[in-house]
């Protein structure tokens, strides 16, 4: 197995994996995927500390068995966004990222999720998994306690699992275009909420006192009631495309 390292300069740095070598090691500055198999691939680095993935040839196989390790000194961002993945990618010595997005994917497998207990995602702040195939929230995704962002639009979701109300930093929370029909379980400390697109009936008791902007637009409700009496820091309330008499 070769190994290619590549130099940084001040401002970007990239990889390209060779094409007649079905599997490779690629290193740059702490950052190694393994294996690479039947693609061209690239990682650049800028001098916000960004790690961008860019596909520059059709994915012949899912990277089911990627590794990506992270031991840089400084706080990073993760994009592998459209890539076709089909599980959650291993993540080694993940404690410097910031930023995970894996959205316009194919993710159904969150297995490797728990691989990000307390201990290691310290310091991760945003989660992406917008457009993908989750059906089920991983009962994991607690342990991510300074978690402030939660991107999970346009998947499978039938159920907001008690696994995420505990969450207690969670500022922002993105469910729209899923398959839910019931508000439950929403972090207590969220200020952003949006459930658009989705198929909730009635809105029953949110008590959720920080809450400022909530986007309940194109569900099917018919009738509101009370249910929006305990938001008094509300600010913004979208109900367009429902069944409100």
């Amino acid at each position: 197995m070769r190994k290619f390292r590549s130099s940084l300069t001040s401002t970007a740095a990239s990889f390209t994996s060779d094409d007649t070598s079905k599997k490779k090691v690629g290193i740059m500055k702490g950052i190694s995927c393994i294996p690479l198999e039947k693609f061209n691939y690239k990682l650049k680095k800028s001098v916000n500390n960004t790690i961008v993935t860019d596909r520059e040839k059709e994915i012949n196989q899912p990277l089911r068995r990627s590794i990506i390790s992270i031991e840089s000194s400084s706080k990073i961002r993760l994009d592998l966004n459209g890539l076709e993945l089909t599980s959650f990618p291993k993540l080694d010595n993940s404690n410097r990222l910031e930023h995970i997005s894996l959205k316009n994917n194919k993710i159904r497998d969150m297995t490797n999720l728990n691989i990000l207990n307390s201990g290691t995602t310290s310091n991760l702040l945003h989660l992406n998994l917008y457009d993908n195939h989750i059906e089920h929230l991983p009962v994991c995704l607690n342990v991510i306690q300074n978690l402030k962002v939660l991107m999970l639009g346009k998947n499978r979701i039938f159920h907001i699992n008690n696994n995420i109300d505990q969450l207690l930093v969670l500022d922002v929370l993105d469910l729209h275009s899923n398959f839910i029909s019931v508000i439950e379980n929403i972090p207590c400390n969220v200020t952003y909420l949006d459930l658009s697109g989705n198929k909730i009936e009635k809105v029953k008791n949110l008590k959720l006192k920080k809450l400022r902007e909530l986007n309940l637009s194109s569900n099917c409700i018919e009738y509101l009631g009370n249910g929006l009496a305990f938001l008094t820091n509300l600010r913004s309330l979208q109900l367009s495309s429902n069944k409100l008499r």
